[in-house]
């Protein structure tokens, strides 16, 4: 994560905080975390340890939602119907076109929150 890309993590996949893609081995994935957990640590960053926290903090969650096999296959599941929500919603303008679809997807979102 460089320091740009550390004040804009918002709209960032855990892919994407931690600098692989999502064909990233599971070694290439732990060798980013651990690369970035050195270099953000708060320890180490003295000139602006609250950045650091916060930068940690967000490379943390990053790195637990995508660890493990299960965990990253759950975790690229939620993206892609992220993903679909996302184009959908594109149409929910026009209103009548999805109809009882749209109110089911957005009902379903809301409960995972």
């Amino acid at each position: 994560m460089s320091d740009r890309q550390s004040s804009n993590t918002r709209d960032q996949n855990s892919y994407d905080v931690l600098g692989v893609n999502s064909m990233a081995s599971d070694i290439d994935i732990k060798l980013a975390y651990r690369r970035l957990v050195l270099h953000w640590h708060p320890d180490k960053q003295f000139h602006d340890r609250e950045i650091a926290e916060k930068n940690l903090k967000k490379i943390n969650e990053a790195y637990s939602k995508i660890k493990t096999p299960l965990s990253r296959k759950q975790y690229n599941q939620v993206i892609k119907l992220q993903e679909k929500i996302n184009i959908l919603s594109r149409f929910k303008s026009n209103g009548k076109i999805w109809g009882k679809f749209w109110t089911w997807l957005t009902m379903l979102e809301s409960n995972k929150k």
